[in-house]
């Protein structure tokens, strides 16, 4: 659902590439412009990409428990007030808004690691001696 980050500006910008310009889409359209020049140790560091998918999942586990506590105990967690993060429908769309695109972006930060996995043992497999590390 990219329609509520669509600007104006962006709307308007002379390129060739579909969607609005977020997080997910940025990473896959460098990935898939890029790809296919890697070398073996690039693709490898590409294939870390689900370590920090798994730290992002992470960080929005605790900023969804965090919003759990304002629901269910009047703002109240930990001796900490978070309401105010729901206090307008501002603030409130912001915050949705943040944990869609994080989401998104942990999806294409897997899916790249899973990609650039694929593609480093099969490089393996179809040419073993030219895969080796320096």
């Amino acid at each position: 659902m990219d329609q509520p980050f669509k600007t104006k500006e962006s709307s308007k910008l002379p390129v060739n590439i579909e969607g609005v310009p977020h997080l997910a889409n940025v990473i896959k359209e460098l990935w898939e412009r890029t790809s296919d020049q890697l070398d073996v140790n690039e693709l490898e560091w590409f294939g870390r990409a689900g370590e920090i998918s798994q730290a992002m999942a992470q960080n929005l586990e605790e900023v969804l428990e965090q919003m759990g506590c304002i629901a269910g105990q009047n703002g109240q967690c930990n001796g900490k007030l978070y309401a105010e993060y729901l206090q307008t429908s501002e603030t409130a769309s912001i915050l949705f808004f943040f944990v869609s695109d994080a989401i998104r972006g942990i999806r294409a930060l897997m899916k790249i690691s899973e990609d650039a996995n694929y593609k480093r043992y099969r490089n393996e497999l179809l040419n073993p001696l030219s895969t080796k590390k320096d």
